[in-house]
């Protein structure tokens, strides 16, 4: 008995595995396959009860039915084992997403690929297949839908001839350069053809043009050549950069005007035992050449400073932030504007550092028009202390005089009253 129970669960056990096979096959659920708990209960209810081998009534109850042959004959019909693809026999692959067949499109078929209907491969039942396969030209094996297998190898062909296109030297784009002068001009959309369609035939073009890139946190802003494979694309990345020349000469106009050189009213003043000058009061602590200003910037200041007074009012020709002529007077400071901004333009138009001996070259000949002022407002400032002091030696000479006469007065007449002294004296 329990040689027939164990073959008849063995035969049971086959019969599951084939009704999973079948239903693969038709990717449909056309037998029954029992879980573990529904077979677990399938056997107890036909045990009727027995527990050993030799309490079991009728073994053949515990069989699994049979698979319906008519139905089995319709799957393998409708799902065979084997289909002609391109005239060649090929095995299919039953799983449980769509039925796949492989096939080598390399050597003397290796465009046989070309040939593949529009509607793909289908099964006697109507189902389509997919495609597993290498194709010669492409390092790995491609799948996708028979019908759409085509497209695929001509998508994957296309791009390596783009990837191939851009990672090799292409035609020159005129690039702009920052910052932007006021002729500046972004070209037009450039086309190149890099190649050929694999299926059609048709020239693939690629379409270059100017991009441009703000400055941000990760990037520096700058203008350069892109290429798309779409003319939309590219047409959209250069109409933003069009937009962006009108602000950038915008932005440029105005760095040139602050940098051309003007006149600004300035409050000079210094600090300290050490001396250190102050700019609108703002102290300096290191006189050294510092941007644009000279170091004789800072010691023309002390000397108005010392000349004129503290907190004087004074005229400071500036280049952009920084300044570099101090004169007392504003039409002397004028008179030296046009001929310094002269100067100031041999350095650029601001938007990029002078270098070092660029520097050394404005400096030395800006010395040329340091004022002349302080030795003016020296005699000048002397000359008031000179005037000054004279007036209160005077004051004190008469207040001297004053009283000798009346120290004499006291002396020699009898006077009752100091009233009476300066009546008498005429005081």
């Amino acid at each position: 008995m329990q040689k027939i129970v164990m073959k008849i669960l063995a035969a049971s056990k086959a019969r599951q595995e084939e009704a999973r096979r079948m239903n693969v096959r038709a990717s449909e659920s056309m037998f029954k396959v029992f879980s573990s708990l529904e077979l677990i209960a399938w056997v107890m209810e036909r045990l009727a009860g027995a527990r050993r081998m030799t309490e079991i009534v009728n073994a053949e109850a515990l069989r699994l039915p049979e698979l319906d042959q008519a139905i089995v004959g319709k799957v393998l019909t409708d799902n065979p084992d084997k289909i002609v693809v391109l005239g060649r026999e090929v095995t299919v692959e039953y799983r449980t997403s769509t039925p796949r067949v492989a096939i080598d499109f390399r050597g003397e078929q290796a465009k046989d690929w070309l040939k593949l209907p529009a509607e793909g491969i289908r099964l006697p039942g109507g189902r389509e297949v997919s495609m597993y396969s290498v194709v010669e030209g492409c390092g790995y094996y491609i799948e996708a839908p028979s019908s759409q297998f085509v497209s695929k190898v001509r998508e994957i062909f296309n791009k390596q001839a783009w990837d191939k296109f851009v990672s090799a030297e292409k035609p020159a784009i005129a690039v702009p350069e920052l910052p932007l002068s006021f002729n500046t001009q972004i070209p037009e959309v450039c086309e190149y053809q890099y190649g050929e369609c694999v299926v059609t035939d048709e020239p693939l073009v690629a379409f270059g043009v100017v991009s441009y890139t703000p400055k941000s946190y990760w990037a520096s802003e700058k203008f350069e050549a892109k290429w798309f494979s779409s003319r939309a694309e590219a047409e959209e990345v250069r109409t933003k950069s069009v937009e962006v020349v009108p602000t950038k000469q915008t932005e440029l106009a105005e760095i040139a005007s602050r940098n051309a050189g003007d006149i600004r009213e300035v409050t000079i003043d210094r600090r300290g035992q050490y001396r250190k000058p102050e700019l609108n009061g703002c102290r300096i602590d290191n006189r050294d050449n510092s941007g644009l200003t000279p170091a004789f910037f800072w010691d023309d200041l002390l000397e108005l400073v010392e000349a004129s007074g503290r907190g004087s009012k004074a005229f400071a020709i500036y280049r952009g932030d920084y300044p570099i002529l101090v004169y007392l007077s504003r039409e002397k400071i004028e008179e030296v504007l046009p001929q310094v901004q002269s100067l100031i333009k041999t350095l650029g138009d601001g938007t990029t550092e002078p270098n070092s001996e660029e520097k050394e070259n404005f400096w030395r000949k800006l010395e040329e028009f340091r004022t002349k002022e302080t030795g003016e407002a020296r005699s000048l400032r002397e000359k008031r202390k000179a005037a000054q002091h004279a007036e209160q030696e005077a004051e004190r000479l008469r207040a001297e005089a004053v009283q000798s006469k009346l120290d004499q007065a006291g002396k020699n007449v009898g006077l009752n009253s100091l009233g009476d002294a300066f009546a008498k004296f005429g005081l």
